[in-house]
C-alpha cells in the first residue's frame, strides 16, 4: 500500500486538486458533486481523482487529498469504482451544462 501510495503521489501534478475516493469519505448527491467539482475546478484548475487499490490507500495519499469522497457505504472492487466515478463525472458535466440526462 505504501509503495502504491508513493507511486500515486509521484504522478500528481503540483497544485492539482486531489480527490480521493475512500469508503469513509463524504457522501454527496450528483448535484452536490457537480457543484463541488465546478467550485474546485474554478479554484484549482486541474482535478485528479484517486481510486486506491484493493488494499486501500496509504496514509500519505489520504493526507495529500484535498477532498475525500465516498461513492457508497458499500465496498466495490476498485475497477468498478472507476466505472461508477466515470458515470458520476459525466452526470456532473450534464448537470453543469443544464442537460436533463442526470434525472
Amino acid at each position: 500500500r505504501d509503495r502504491e501510495g508513493q507511486s500515486i503521489l509521484e504522478v500528481l501534478v503540483p497544485n492539482t486538486c486531489c480527490i480521493l475516493l475512500i469508503p469513509d469519505g463524504v457522501p454527496c448527491s450528483s448535484e452536490a458533486l457537480a457543484e463541488q467539482l465546478a467550485k474546485l475546478s474554478a479554484e484549482r484548475g486541474r482535478l485528479s481523482f484517486v481510486v486506491g487499490g484493493p488494499t486501500g490507500v496509504s496514509s500519505a495519499v489520504i493526507e495529500r487529498a484535498d477532498l475525500k469522497l465516498s461513492l457508497s457505504q458499500m465496498t466495490f472492487p476498485h475497477e468498478l469504482a472507476r466505472v461508477v466515478l466515470l458515470e458520476q463525472l459525466y452526470r456532473a458535466a450534464t448537470i453543469l451544462r443544464g442537460e436533463s440526462y442526470h434525472k
